[in-house]
């Protein structure tokens, strides 16, 4: 096992994007928290996923930017 100190950026940007893919599963497991629904009448997980996606986006573009 690495430690996070030795890590590369690239590996920690996977360990990152891994994690917060894994939280999102857990919280929308059925894929339905960014509908129009979930905005209506559950706007906290609605939000909270809405983020989580928007920064896993962010992760996976800066690694396409780092390769």
């Amino acid at each position: 096992m690495t430690l996070w100190s030795q890590k590369t950026t690239e590996e920690r940007i996977d360990v990152l994007i891994w994690h917060y893919k894994t939280m999102i599963e857990s919280i929308d497991p059925t894929g339905t928290a960014l509908t129009h629904d979930t905005y209506l009448n559950d706007k906290d997980r609605y939000d909270l996923v809405c983020e989580w996606v928007n920064f896993v986006r962010q992760l996976e573009s800066l690694k396409e930017k780092r390769t």
